[in-house]
C-alpha cells in the first residue's frame, strides 16, 4: 500500500509513500482494514495497493480512492492553574478538564511532573530523639543481614569492615524501599547501551572504562574500568541530571570491585575508586561519601593520582554478587549535576585484578511525589473533553509553598506542550507513627520478666511533643514517659512485663502528643502469666574414685515439682583448682560440677560451642582474656581460622595482624589467660612468649621458622619439651596418630588434614617430643620419629603445631565448618579447662509438671593422672 497527494496508477505507483505495518493477509473473501496514520491536517490523500499471491504473481494497481483529513486538534485545559493548602501528611484531589476544541483527533500524554521550588526543614532541638536509621540498625540488624547471605567479614561493602555492617545493610534496604515509595529522578540499568555516559582519562592518557557483559548486578551490562599497568586515573561521567529541591536526595548504585593489594596485604591500598559530583558541567568536582564512609585511604607510595583520599580498595562483593552503595546528594538539590566514578592506579601491580564494575545507578528523593494524576494518556475526538484527577499529597513535606508544573504533550501542532502551574501551600505539623502497632508478649512465667520494644517516630515536619506515655496495668513498665522529637527522629520505648499472677491480660499503652489528627494514639498489648516449673535434683552431688582408664556410670534424677513444663539443658564446667603444675599432667582442673539451666517456656538448644563458652566464663569468673597473632594470607582479618574458632565459641579476644613487635608489646604489657600465635611469614622474637608460658600461661603456637634458619634460634621449643627434626618446605598431609585424643574429638570430631594448600615457601617444622611431651599427630600415616606435627608440652600448658593450620581451608568431614577451625576450638577448650572427663546424656529435654527424668552421668578417667 502506498499513499500520495495525487492519484496513483500503474505509471506512478512506485513514487507514492509506502505505508508501513500492514497486517498479514486474511483468508480469501474476508474484508481487510488498515488505518493510515501520520498524515497532515486538512490535506487530500490518494491510496492504492498491489497484491501478490503465493506464487509471486503481482496484481495490477488497485483503484485509488481519496479523502481529506480533518482539521487540526486543539488542546485546552481548565483551570489554567491549580493550588491547594494542606497540613503535612494530608492529601486531597482536584479536577483538571482537558478538551479538544479543534477538528482533528487529539492524542495526549502527561509527562513527568517538573518540580520547581521546595522548602527545606528548619533546625529543631531534639535532645531525646533517636534517628530512624540508628533504631533500625540496632534492632533489625539480624534479619536485614540475613538478606545478604555469606557476607565475608573481610569484605568491605561501603564500610562493612571495621564499621557497622548492620547499619550499612539496614540503611540500604531502607533506601531500596525509598526508591519504591519515593520520587525517582534518574535511573539507568545500563541495558540500553551508553546514552549520555562518557569516559575519559583524568591523569595520563589511558582510559579503560567500557560497557561490558563480564559481570552485572542486573540484566547483562555494567560499566567496568579494568586494572592499569601503570600510574594514572580515568573517570566515567553520567549524563546531566536535574536535581529538584526535594529533601533526602540520594544516589544509589550496585558495584563489585577487585583492586590490586599484592595478594591480600590488608595494609596496602595502592589502587581504588571514589565518587564525585559537579554542579558546573565538569569544571570542578566535589568528592561525595557513602553513608557509612569509604572503607580505606589510598596509599601515597607509587604515583596514584588519588593518593590520600578515602576510597574503595581491596575487594567488594559477596561472591559474584554486587553490593550496594548509597550517597547523600541533599546539598546539591536545585542544581544540574554530573556524577563521576573516578578510579586511580599506582605505578605497578602484584596480581592480575578485574578493577571496578558499576551498575544500576539511581538518583531519588526519599519522599513520595506530592503531585500526581490519575490518567496517563488518551485520545479525544473533536469537541470531546475528559476530567483528570490531580492528586496532592503532603506526606513528608516541609512547611511552605511547593510549586511544580503538570506537563501535557499532544499532537496539537500549534501548542504541542501545555503546562499547568500547580502550587501547594503546606503547613508544617508533627505526625506521629508507631511501629509495631501492637505488642504480643505471649506467655511469661509468674515471677519472670520479658521485654519488647516499640518505636515512636515523627514523620511530620515540625517538632512532635509527646506529653505522656502510659500503660494501664501495673505489671508493665515503660522506659520513657515523654519525648520531644524533631523531623525524622524516633525514640525506642522498652516495655517490660513481670506478671505477678497467672492469667491473660490485655492492657493498652496510651500516647498523648500534639499531632493535630492523632493526639491520642493507642497501642494494644496482649500477654499471659503462667505458673512456672519447679526443678529439683537428686542426689545433689556426685563423686567417683577410679584408676586411670576406669569408667563409672551414675544416675542423676531431675524432677519438676511445678505445673508448667520444665525445659532444661545440662552442661559440665570447672569450679575449682587451676592448671596442675606437675610435669606430664594434663592441663585440666581437678573438679567438675553441673549447671542445670531452666528456660522461660522456650526450648534451649545450646550447641557444644555455646556450652564451652559458658563453661569457660564460669571457670574464669568472666570471659577469659585471649591474645591472638596472625598473618595468614589465605584469610582476611576477622575471618582466619583462629578468629573463626573464637567467634564460634563466643569468646572475646584481642588480635594483632602482621606486626610481631606490636604483638609482643601486648603480650608483655597485658594479663592473658590464653595466647594463640599463628605465624606464617614474619620473624618473631619468642622470648616474651617463653616468659609468659613459664609463668603459667597457656599457649597455642604455629611457626614457620622454629629451626631458626632465617630469624635465629629460640629456646622456647626446648622449654616446651620439643626437639627440632626437619623443615617442612612442602606441605605434606597431617595424620592423627592418637585418634581418640580429646583434641580430635571434643567438642568437635576432627579428621586428618589431607588437603593442605601451599601458600608460603617455608610451611613449618617437624619435631620430636622430649620427656613427657606427647606427639599426637604427624606427617606420616603412623607414628614415626622425626615426623611430629602436633605436640602437647609435658612441661607447660602449650600446644605446638609443626604446620600452619591456616593452610588447611578444607571441610573433609562435610559438617560446614572448616576442619582447622574445629581443631582450634578443641585446643582452646582443652587448654582453658573444658570438662573432658565427664559426659551427660541427655544434654537437654522437657519434663511435664509432676514428673521426673533420669540422666546418665559417665565418669571417664582415661588419660588422667592421679588426684
Amino acid at each position: 500500500m502506498r499513499r500520495a497527494e495525487f492519484p496513483l496508477d500503474e505509471d506512478n505507483f512506485d513514487t507514492g509513500i509506502l505505508v508501513e505495518g500492514l497486517s498479514p493477509p486474511l483468508l480469501s473473501g474476508e474484508p481487510e482494514e488498515h488505518v493510515v496514520d501520520g498524515l497532515d491536517f486538512l490535506t487530500t490523500y490518494w491510496i492504492a495497493l498491489v497484491a501478490r499471491d503465493e506464487f509471486g504473481n503481482t496484481s495490477l494497481v488497485s483503484n485509488s480512492p481519496s479523502g481529506m483529513t480533518l482539521g487540526i486538534p486543539t488542546a485546552a485545559v481548565s483551570p489554567a492553574s491549580l493550588s491547594d493548602a494542606l497540613l503535612t501528611g494530608a492529601s486531597s484531589s482536584q479536577s483538571l478538564s482537558l478538551s479538544n476544541t479543534g477538528e482533528g483527533t487529539l492524542d495526549f500524554a502527561f509527562g513527568p511532573v517538573e518540580y520547581q521550588g521546595t522548602p527545606t526543614a528548619s533546625a529543631v532541638a531534639t535532645p531525646t530523639g533517636q534517628s530512624r536509621e540508628t533504631y533500625i540498625a540496632h534492632y533489625d540488624a539480624a534479619p536485614l543481614l540475613a538478606q545478604i547471605q555469606g557476607i565475608n567479614r573481610a569484605q568491605t561493602p561501603d564500610g562493612f569492615s571495621g564499621r557497622s555492617p548492620s547499619s550499612a545493610v539496614s540503611d540500604y534496604f531502607e533506601y531500596l524501599q525509598s526508591m519504591v515509595d519515593g520520587t525517582v529522578i534518574y535511573s539507568d540499568d545500563m541495558e540500553s547501551g551508553a546514552p549520555g555516559w562518557i569516559h575519559t582519562p583524568t591523569s595520563g592518557s589511558v582510559d579503560q572504562w567500557a560497557l561490558v557483559t563480564t559481570r552485572s548486578a542486573s540484566g547483562s551490562n555494567s560499566w567496568n574500568v579494568s586494572q592499569h599497568s601503570g600510574s594514572g586515573s580515568d573517570a566515567l561521567l553520567s549524563p546531566t541530571i536535574d536535581l529538584p529541591a526535594l529533601p533526602e536526595l540520594r544516589l544509589a548504585f550496585e558495584h563489585w570491585y577487585n583492586f590490586d593489594d599484592c595478594g591480600g596485604d590488608t595494609s596496602f591500598e595502592p589502587d581504588g575508586g571514589i565518587v564525585e559530583v559537579s554542579t558546573d558541567d565538569g569544571i570542578s568536582w566535589t568528592q561525595i561519601f557513602p553513608l557509612a564512609g569509604y572503607p580505606y585511604v589510598l596509599d601515597d607510595i607509587c604515583g596514584n593520582p588519588l593518593a590520600g583520599l578515602d576510597a574503595y580498595s581491596h575487594d567488594g562483593g559477596v561472591g559474584a554478587a554486587f553490593i550496594p552503595a548509597v550517597f547523600d546528594l541533599s546539598e546539591f538539590g536545585g542544581n544540574t549535576v554530573v556524577l563521576r566514578f573516578h578510579a586511580g592506579w599506582d605505578c605497578g601491580n602484584c596480581d592480575s585484578n578485574e578493577g571496578w564494575y558499576v551498575d544500576d545507578v539511581t538518583v531519588f528523593a526519599d519522599v513520595p511525589p506530592w503531585l500526581g494524576v490519575d490518567l496517563v494518556s488518551g485520545t479525544l475526538t473533536a469537541g470531546e473533553s475528559t476530567e483528570v484527577g490531580v492528586i496532592f499529597n503532603a506526606t513528608g513535606l516541609f512547611g511552605g509553598l511547593h510549586t511544580a508544573d503538570l506537563v501535557i504533550g499532544s499532537n496539537d501542532p500549534v501548542t504541542p506542550e501545555l503546562r499547568v502551574p500547580v502550587g501547594l501551600m503546606v503547613t508544617g505539623a508533627p505526625d506521629i507513627a508507631v511501629t509495631p502497632s501492637a505488642l504480643d508478649f505471649g506467655t511469661v512465667f509468674v515471677g519472670g520478666n520479658k521485654q519488647l520494644t516499640f518505636l515512636i517516630e515523627n514523620v511530620g515536619t515540625d517538632v512532635l511533643t509527646i506529653s505522656d506515655i502510659s500503660v494501664d496495668d501495673s505489671s508493665f513498665t515503660l522506659s520513657a514517659s515523654s519525648a520531644l522529637l524533631g523531623f525524622g527522629e524516633a525514640i525506642a520505648v522498652d516495655v517490660s512485663y513481670a506478671p505477678t499472677a497467672a492469667g491473660p491480660v490485655q492492657p493498652t499503652i496510651t500516647i498523648l502528643s500534639d499531632d493535630p489528627d492523632e493526639a491520642t494514639l493507642l497501642v494494644p498489648v496482649s500477654a499471659a502469666g503462667i505458673d512456672p516449673p519447679d526443678v529439683s535434683v537428686a542426689p545433689t552431688s556426685l563423686a567417683s574414685d577410679l584408676f586411670t582408664g576406669g569408667v563409672d556410670q551414675q544416675t542423676l534424677t531431675i524432677s519438676n515439682d511445678g505445673s508448667a513444663d520444665l525445659v532444661f539443658s545440662l552442661e559440665a564446667f570447672a569450679v575449682g583448682g587451676g592448671l596442675p603444675g606437675s610435669p606430664g599432667s594434663l592441663p585440666m582442673t581437678s573438679e567438675r560440677s553441673f549447671q542445670l539451666a531452666g528456660g522461660d517456656g522456650e526450648a534451649i538448644n545450646a550447641s557444644s560451642e555455646q556450652a564451652v563458652a559458658t563453661s569457660l566464663e564460669r571457670v574464669f569468673g568472666s570471659d577469659p582474656s585471649i591474645l591472638v597473632y596472625t598473618d595468614n594470607v589465605l584469610f582476611e582479618p576477622g575471618d582466619n581460622v583462629v578468629e573463626q574458632a573464637l567467634q564460634r565459641l563466643g569468646l572475646a579476644y584481642t588480635v594483632e595482624y602482621g606486626s610481631p613487635a606490636n604483638f609482643n608489646q601486648l603480650l608483655s604489657e597485658g594479663t592473658w589467660d590464653l595466647v594463640i600465635a599463628e605465624n606464617s611469614r614474619s620473624i618473631m622474637d619468642w622470648d616474651p612468649a617463653e616468659a609468659y608460658v613459664v609463668a603459667g600461661g597457656a599457649l597455642i603456637v604455629s611457626y614457620w621458622d622454629a629451626d631458626g634458619s632465617v630469624g635465629g634460634p629460640s629456646t622456647l621449643w626446648a622449654t616446651l619439651g620439643l626437639e627440632h627434626a626437619a623443615e617442612n618446605l612442602d606441605v605434606p598431609p597431617l595424620y592423627r596418630w592418637d585418634t581418640g585424643h580429646a583434641l580430635f574429638n571434643q567438642p568437635n570430631a576432627v579428621p586428618d588434614f589431607t588437603e593442605m594448600v601451599d601458600i608460603v615457601y617455608d610451611n613449618g617444622d617437624k619435631f620430636d617430643g622430649i620427656g613427657a611431651t606427647e606427639v599426637i599427630a604427624g606427617f606420616t600415616p603412623t607414628s614415626s620419629v622425626g615426623e611430629g606435627g602436633i605436640l602437647l608440652s609435658g612441661a607447660h600448658a602449650a600446644i605446638v603445631h609443626g604446620f600452619l593450620p591456616g593452610e588447611n581451608p578444607a571441610d573433609l568431614d562435610a559438617d560446614s565448618i572448616l576442619d582447622a577451625v574445629e581443631l582450634y576450638e578443641n585446643e582452646i577448650e582443652y587448654l582453658l579447662g573444658g570438662a573432658n572427663w565427664l559426659s551427660v546424656e541427655p544434654l537437654e529435654g522437657m519434663i511435664p509438671g509432676g514428673q521426673s527424668l533420669d540422666v546418665n552421668i559417665v565418669f571417664d578417667a582415661s588419660g588422667l593422672i592421679g588426684g
